[in-house]
C-alpha cells in the first residue's frame, strides 16, 4: 500500500482505514453495467412470494441473524418460499419451502443466473464488524438492478446509501421484530414491493451506473 502512487477503494470506510498507509486514496463505488442488468429476463411469481439471498461461503454468521426470522415468516405466511443461493449454511437445509442452491456460475453469467432465481424480496443481513463495514452495498445493488426490494442490516455502506422505506429497508440486527415487520409489509403489499424495487433501480442507475462512473475512473487515473 505504501509503495503505491494511489489506491482506489469502493467505500468511504475503506478510505478511512487505509489512509494510514497511503494519503492518495480515491473512492469509486461498485457499479452496474445496465446494458446487461437492464435487459435480463426476470420472471414474476404468481402463486407465492420468494424471498431470496445470494452470496459467498463466508456468511454463516450473517445469515444466523435471520435464522429465527425465516422460521417465523414461514409459519406466518403459507404463500412464502425462501431461496438461498451459494454459501448456504446447514441450518437452512432440509426445511420445507426453503430452497438451497449450492452451485455458482461464471461471473459473466451471474446477472442472468441471479435474475432466474425470481426473487420478489432480497435479503442482506450483515454482522456489524470491521470486515462488513468495509463491504460495499453490492448485494443491494444487484437486487436493485433487478428491481427487487431489499431488506438489509443497518450496517456500513448499506446504511450510508439506502434511503429507508424508499429504495430499501434497514433493520437493526438485534431487533427480530424489525425484520419480521419489514418482510411482512413487503409480503402483504405488492404495490410497496414494486414501488420500492423501482426506486432502488432508479437510485442505482443514478449513483451506481458504470456508464457515468467510468469517467470518474478516467479522471482519477489521469490525475495519478
Amino acid at each position: 500500500f505504501r509503495m503505491s502512487d494511489a489506491m482506489v477503494v469502493s467505500t468511504p470506510y475503506l478510505k478511512e482505514i487505509y489512509e494510514e498507509f497511503n494519503p492518495n486514496i480515491y473512492v469509486i463505488p461498485n457499479s452496474l453495467d445496465f446494458r446487461i442488468w437492464g435487459n435480463l429476463k426476470h420472471r414474476a411469481n404468481r402463486d407465492f412470494i420468494r424471498i431470496g439471498w445470494a452470496g459467498g461461503k463466508t456468511h454463516e454468521d450473517d445469515l444466523k441473524i435471520i435464522e429465527p426470522v425465516v422460521h417465523k415468516i414461514l409459519e406466518k405466511y403459507k404463500n412464502v418460499r425462501f431461496s438461498f443461493v451459494c454459501g448456504v449454511p446447514k441450518f437452512f437445509r432440509g426445511i420445507d419451502r426453503v430452497e438451497t442452491i449450492e452451485d455458482g456460475v461464471r461471473i459473466d453469467r451471474y446477472p442472468q443466473f441471479l435474475a432466474s432465481r425470481s426473487f420478489d424480496i432480497g435479503l442482506a443481513p450483515l454482522v456489524d464488524n470491521a470486515f462488513n463495514r468495509g463491504k460495499s452495498n453490492l448485494r443491494w445493488l444487484e437486487y436493485a438492478g433487478l428491481k427487487v426490494p431489499c431488506v438489509a442490516s443497518a450496517v456500513g455502506h448499506f446504511a450510508e446509501t439506502i434511503t429507508p422505506d424508499h429504495d430499501g429497508i434497514l433493520c437493526e440486527n438485534t431487533s427480530e421484530g424489525q425484520w419480521i415487520d419489514a418482510l411482512s409489509w413487503l409480503i402483504e403489499d405488492e404495490s410497496a414491493r414494486r414501488k420500492m424495487g423501482k426506486a432502488a433501480n432508479q437510485t442505482a442507475r443514478r449513483k451506481f451506473n458504470i456508464e457515468a462512473n467510468v469517467f470518474e475512473y478516467a479522471k482519477i487515473l489521469n490525475e495519478i
